[in-house]
């Protein structure tokens, strides 16, 4: 068992409600909504996409949301939101995006030096490939599930669980 990221499709009033404090994400019941897991990538995917493993910058920061403007307190880890318009500038940056160009923000060594989560130790023969296919289906995924979201006029929540 792992840490593993969920996303969660909200009503983007729902949102306002989380951003202005007057709701608890527990009170939404987030486990009953239409959500993604993208089970332990969501850190390396961060780091991928932004060069760090915090305080990344918009559009690309909003595609593994960890802005700590956005924190909302929710179990161990937390969680962070997305308003329905933060969806859409995330999405604009990353609806074409290439596998080649998420490969050129792949650095599987300097993850493996960073000790980015899911990755520890050494690095094994074939692994650096294996690793970016993992990340890139789940980029994939939230791809899919932004352009979703965004179809139904929501905004969503990210935690890790």
């Amino acid at each position: 068992m792992g840490m593993i990221g969920y996303y969660t499709a909200l009503l983007e009033e729902e949102i306002q409600q989380l951003a202005a404090r007057t709701k608890m994400l527990e009170d939404l019941d987030p486990y009953s909504r239409e959500s993604l897991d993208i089970d332990k990538s969501w850190q390396a995917l961060y780091y991928m996409l932004c060069g760090d493993i915090s305080d990344g910058e918009p559009p690309l920061g909003y595609v593994v949301p960890m802005d700590q403007d956005k924190y909302i307190e929710f179990g161990d880890f937390g969680a962070f939101y997305l308003t329905l318009r933060q969806i859409q500038v995330a999405y604009q940056a990353i609806e074409t995006m290439t596998r080649n160009e998420l490969l050129e923000k792949y650095n599987y060594k300097m993850m493996l030096e960073e000790d980015i989560y899911p990755l520890y130790g050494d690095a094994e023969e074939g692994e650096e490939e294996e690793f970016f296919d993992y990340l890139y289906s789940y980029f994939n995924d939230i791809r899919k599930f932004y352009s979703k979201t965004i179809a139904e006029g929501k905004g969503i929540v990210f935690y890790i669980s």
